[in-house]
């Protein structure tokens, strides 16, 4: 199993090196405040989160993020349970503190 949350430095790297893809799973409300750009919002508490997580393609590598870093985790434990390769990459505070390109 992957490290609980992996690193803003190391997330950059892994994107990088793989193209996954990222999704905020924090509420709608919370995405449109602000985001990291360019990724998806899948509430991670919508009762369809556990659907769309089933229909997400396998041959793709996941980063998740949330505020904090605890929603996150519950994701990447619900998509890990689909077969999907997936890391929790923390809270949106910290990566858009770390010079990840966000957007409204």
């Amino acid at each position: 199993m992957h490290a609980l949350v992996l690193p803003p430095d190391r997330f950059r790297d892994l994107l990088a090196e793989t193209g996954g893809r990222v999704i905020d799973v924090r509420t709608s409300a919370e995405y449109a405040e602000g985001h990291l750009a360019g990724v998806s919002n899948f509430d991670v508490l919508a009762p369809d989160f556990a659907a769309r997580a089933a229909d997400l393609p396998r041959d793709t590598t996941y980063f998740v993020y949330c505020r904090s870093g605890a929603r996150s985790g519950q994701a990447a434990q619900i998509l890990r349970q689909f077969g999907h390769e997936v890391y929790n990459v923390g809270g949106y505070d910290a990566l858009a503190a770390a010079g990840f390109e966000t957007e409204r």
